[in-house]
């Protein structure tokens, strides 16, 4: 083969992970040796044309690219419960948004007073490649310790609790883009990171008129929620997914079990594509609030659906609210203005 390659993508999955399928170089790689089975070649320009939506994503302006590779090692496996029971890896199955979480908590500080915010968009390739889709993820994580500790002064003066060192940590945000790729649902193809300042953190928006660094974001209402079951969910597959483990009592669920799970009533059964939605106005924006309001372990999550697959509905929020013991699961829907 002569001239550039072009990325692989998969149409099918049949083959065992290549732990370094996840970089761009080396689908370029891939191709220009031999395709895997079950994967297709693109052709230049719509190569170009991918790697140029990638590269504007990942390289926004503050953002610094990684090597996701060097964080799938012995460690990272170890984290699942059918590691070497079957020819794929354990984590094959993972969505996108799962395997963001699950890779960001691993590399970032534990922080255990904060709000995550997390946007997801799936974009397909135009004409005959419209089959091969990625998934932009961005997960920011907004440190809210220090208004926690803040109020606490207000509220108990010389009796608060002494500041702790996770006071210092800093907002940070990643950008991934995954795709299907040799066996695995959302293989990394390209990582950034970057660290969002004090100034920029306490003027970010993350739900329409939730400022990130609120502490009081139940205050933040869209509408008249109504009970709903709770969604049905796969057990996870890796390990510490409630927290603090081996505490069942006292135990919630963590940040990445909390969005796996409202992935999964977002993307439903097909994950079909949202065709109105855009990078700047993606199809699912979600805020997690954790360890912040009270004494007690607690979460409250809030997911803002748009341009829904639904003649009848313009919008939909999901909210979950969970204490030991206890998860609460609402809905409120938006229809479509009359006429349209």
């Amino acid at each position: 083969m002569t001239g550039t390659a072009s990325p692989v993508v998969t149409a099918a999955a049949t083959g065992p992970l290549s732990l370094a399928a996840s970089a761009i170089a080396v689908f370029l790689l891939l191709a220009a040796l031999a395709p895997p089975a079950g994967a297709v070649v693109l052709p230049p320009d719509v190569a170009q044309q991918l790697e140029q939506r990638v590269d504007a994503f990942v390289d926004a302006p503050g953002y610094a690219r990684f090597d996701v590779d060097a964080l799938l090692d012995d460690d990272w496996y170890g984290r699942f419960d059918r590691a070497g029971q079957s020819a794929l890896p354990p984590d094959a199955d993972l969505d996108p948004v799962t395997r963001g979480m699950l890779l960001f908590t691993r590399q970032e500080a534990t922080l255990e007073t904060a709000r995550y915010r997390i946007t997801r968009h799936q974009r397909a390739l135009d004409g005959d490649w419209s089959d091969v889709r990625h998934a932009y993820i961005e997960i920011t994580r907004y440190n809210l310790a220090p208004g926690l500790h803040r109020m606490n002064v207000e509220t108990y003066g010389e009796y608060a609790a002494p500041p702790g060192p996770e006071l210092e940590l800093p907002h940070v945000s990643w950008r991934l883009v995954t795709t299907g790729l040799m066996g695995q649902r959302a293989a990394v193809v390209a990582a950034s990171r970057r660290v969002v300042e004090p100034v920029e953190a306490s003027r970010a928006t993350c739900l329409e008129k939730l400022p990130c660094l609120a502490m009081d974001g139940a205050g933040f209402e869209p509408g008249r929620f109504e009970s709903i079951p709770a969604p049905a969910t796969a057990p996870a597959v890796y390990r510490d997914a409630m927290t603090p483990p081996g505490q069942p009592e006292f135990a919630i669920a963590t940040p990445v079990r909390i969005a796996q799970e409202l992935f999964g009533i977002a993307a439903g059964d097909y994950d079909e594509l949202h065709e109105a939605a855009t990078l700047e106005h993606p199809e699912m924006v979600v805020a997690i609030d954790f360890g912040i309001a009270g004494q007690e372990r607690n979460s409250r999550a809030l997911m803002h659906l748009t341009s829904l697959m639904d003649d009848a509905l313009s919008e939909r929020w999901i909210r979950r609210l969970e204490v030991p013991g206890s998860v609460e699961w609402q809905r409120f829907d938006v229809a479509h203005p009359r006429g349209q």
